[in-house]
């Protein structure tokens, strides 16, 4: 999982790297921003 430093990088991936489907969420994480799926991101959450 990348971390971007702002939610305007992380919104320009998930809308121009083929990597992301779009479906993916943007979660404000320690450090940045991330782009998690909502599976990736119950798996996050339970860890924490």
């Amino acid at each position: 999982m990348k971390i971007y430093t702002t939610r305007y990088q992380a919104k320009k991936a998930r809308e121009t790297d083929p990597y992301y489907n779009g479906a993916e969420k943007i979660v404000k994480v320690d450090g940045g921003y991330a782009l998690m799926t909502e599976e990736e991101y119950r798996v996050w959450k339970l860890q924490m």
